[in-house]
């Protein structure tokens, strides 16, 4: 995956495209679609997710040709968890599977980063949103105060992979 002029000892052999391990995951924090072509100009062959972060895409002027872009380069792309929460506050998840089937996105983040939710709560949404969308799961929290001991990171990431 290195280009011509670096010749690294020691660095594994990447596979191509898809990969199912050793994948990238790009974080887009707001571009736009001229800047994701951009990044894509350079990078498509390295990207294997781009997630759009922190609700952006829920602001986003011409968020259906953004997402077009991805598509043509033929990078899957998901919402960040944090969309996923505002809809969970509001008790809007019906809504929010209607915006990811309108929208044409395979991809889904459940998390409760920022939320309280019952671990088995999103659980549950795990094993749901896993019948018709590939999930990617976040675990722990964003309030430093809530510390986890690493066993029970472990047991988390164990159960929410066997949800889905």
């Amino acid at each position: 995956m290195l280009n011509d002029h670096f010749d690294l000892i020691g660095l594994p052999d990447r596979p191509e495209k898809p990969r199912e391990r050793g994948l990238t995951h790009m974080l887009d924090k707001g571009l736009s679609a001229r800047e994701v072509e951009n990044v894509l100009n350079g990078a498509a062959h390295i990207i294997d997710l781009a997630k759009l972060g922190w609700g952006t895409a829920a602001v986003m002027k011409n968020l259906e040709e953004k997402l077009e872009v991805y598509r043509d380069a033929g990078i899957p792309f998901f919402f960040g968890g944090t969309l996923f929460e505002a809809y969970f506050l509001r008790d809007q998840i019906d809504d929010y599977r209607r915006v990811l089937d309108d929208l044409d996105v395979h991809h889904v983040e459940i998390s409760a980063g920022a939320v309280s939710m019952q671990h088995e709560d999103k659980l549950d949404f795990i094993e749901l949103f896993a019948k018709d969308f590939t999930v990617l799961s976040e675990v722990g929290s964003k309030d430093s105060s809530d510390v986890m001991a690493p066993y029970r990171w472990v047991e988390f990431m164990q159960a929410e992979l066997e949800a889905g």
